[in-house]
């Protein structure tokens, strides 16, 4: 082949190459494709009532910063497990339209999505509805969920583990936790058991050193497990306050915990109660009395030597070799 024919294959092959190029455009973004919300009003307003009617009926509603619940075999109001609302909450705001999976009606028995599904309705401070729908049965795998929106045919499978979200036990919602905050958050605890009062304070290296009635340096498992303790302080169960009161008037123990933001929380806990191997407890500014379980509470009542560090051994004279001269 003549360099003239190749130089002219060559120019043709760079034309078409350009070509395809700009037709194909493979370095450009990919169109993202617009995905309608399932439950828009809850994109603009926060709810504060949450009914649903399922295996278990309940209803949570806000309170302030805290949510309360009461069940269908219960009418008293508890704590709700704010973590377990919001995480609720979450999954209807990411639920959206995308796998639409049938509009025709007769096929709800199948999904579940028909009475014998579980009603869901969230509710605006303003009484406005955000959300009313059916959950049915699980999808393709257990974190997805058929989904009819009520007052239509439409059903989806949306994810999030969605009936499990919302159909939980009455006593599975109750939030049986005395006091939580992020372990990190904690700089300071005092316990007191009877006339002795224990100042624990985290120092910058992340250790902690005892103040009082001993000065020394905490044991680096035990003061790891204390904070985790405290943090999560848990209980076994949850109820209103009212006869219980009389219970904290010598108290067992008593738990004061300063949080970086300067706030404290005092935690107290009291007298046995009628379930064997149970004490009350209750966090000040709370109207909630919790039984605990005593063995959530060895780690505070450690004596006061096994929380230290041992001091270092003295050096043994005896053992030194004298200077040779």
């Amino acid at each position: 082949m003549k360099n003239r024919e190749f130089a002219g294959l060559l120019i043709t092959l760079s034309v078409l190459v350009v070509l395809l190029l700009i037709v194909a455009n493979p370095f450009k973004s990919p169109v993202k494709q617009k995905v309608d919300p399932l439950f828009p009003k809850l994109r603009t307003k926060e709810p504060a009532l949450i009914l649903v009617n399922g295996r278990n009926k309940l209803r949570m509603w806000r309170e302030g910063a805290e949510w309360l619940v009461t069940g269908d075999k219960d009418s008293l109001a508890y704590p709700a497990d704010t973590s377990g609302v919001f995480s609720a909450i979450r999954a209807l705001r990411s639920a959206t339209k995308k796998e639409l999976v049938s509009s025709n009606p007769e096929k709800r028995g199948l999904f579940q999505v028909d009475t014998t599904g579980t009603a869901v309705k969230v509710m605006a401070a303003d009484s406005s509805v955000l959300a009313d729908f059916v959950i049915g049965k699980s999808g393709r795998d257990y974190a997805t969920n058929y989904v009819r929106p009520s007052g239509g045919d439409a059903v989806y499978l949306v994810g999030d583990r969605m009936k499990s979200q919302f159909d939980r036990s009455y006593r599975v919602v109750r939030d049986v936790f005395v006091f939580r905050t992020p372990k990190e958050d904690i700089t300071k605890i005092r316990i007191s058991r009877g006339d002795t009062v224990i100042s624990l304070q985290l120092k910058d290296d992340g250790s902690w050193e005892m103040l009082s009635p001993k000065q020394g340096t905490l044991k680096k498992d035990y003061a790891t497990r204390l904070v985790n303790v405290i943090s999560n302080f848990r209980g076994d169960e949850v109820r209103a306050a009212g006869a219980d009161e009389t219970r904290f008037e010598r108290p067992f123990l008593t738990v004061n915990v300063v949080l970086r933001n300067g706030s404290d929380h005092t935690i107290t806990i009291g007298d046995t109660v009628r379930v064997e191997g149970r004490r009350v407890a209750r966090l000040e500014g709370r109207r909630w009395v919790h039984e605990i379980g005593t063995y959530r509470l060895e780690t505070l009542t450690k004596a006061v030597d096994e929380m230290l560090e041992p001091p270092p051994a003295p050096v043994d004279s005896a053992a030194v070799a004298p200077p040779t001269g």
